[in-house]
């Protein structure tokens, strides 16, 4: 097991030094598929960053992506993109910030997702925990009781993901 995750964690310099030409390559692009490419390109860069520890410029990179998602107008991308910069910045301890980019991205998962959808369930058990880690367990506990509904109702009640 910890030979496999060493050889993923190996691959990550490269990972980013391939994101970050491919990442050049469409810069200068105004075309909106060019657009959300790159969205998704500086959205996967911030993961890779993440994973090596350079939390600051896995910020800059998520909050890059999160403005152009937002410039192109894809809601779906926006979703996604706030829920990672969400995750990011709940690895730095700035929970306020967290819970704001989880909170953008649950509304538009709702409105395209709705409910039940297993992309909405994560969204609000990441906003749970969020609010959990600030002490807000009010607000925490009927997220949490929400997407432990909309689990065991997607995957059944003898689901062992549930």
């Amino acid at each position: 097991m910890y030979a496999f995750v060493e050889q993923k964690l190996s691959k990550l310099p490269d990972a980013a030094r391939l994101i970050g030409e491919a990442d050049t390559l469409l810069q200068d692009q105004e075309d909106r598929e060019s657009k959300l490419q790159r969205v998704a390109l500086l959205d996967q860069r911030g993961l890779v960053l993440k994973h090596q520890g350079d939390l600051a410029a896995s910020l800059a990179s998520s909050r890059e992506a999160v403005r152009l998602a937002k410039q192109a107008g894809e809601a779906k991308r926006i979703a996604v993109v706030e829920n990672h910069l969400g995750l990011l910045l709940y690895t730095m301890d700035r929970f306020d910030e967290a819970q704001s980019a989880y909170e953008d991205a649950l509304d538009i998962d709702r409105e395209h997702f709705g409910e039940a959808h297993e992309i909405t369930i994560d969204t609000e058990e990441n906003l749970a925990l969020t609010l959990s880690a600030q002490h807000k367990f009010d607000a925490a506990l009927p997220l949490m009781q929400r997407a432990l509904a909309s689990e065991t109702k997607l995957l059944g009640a003898d689901s062992s993901e549930t």
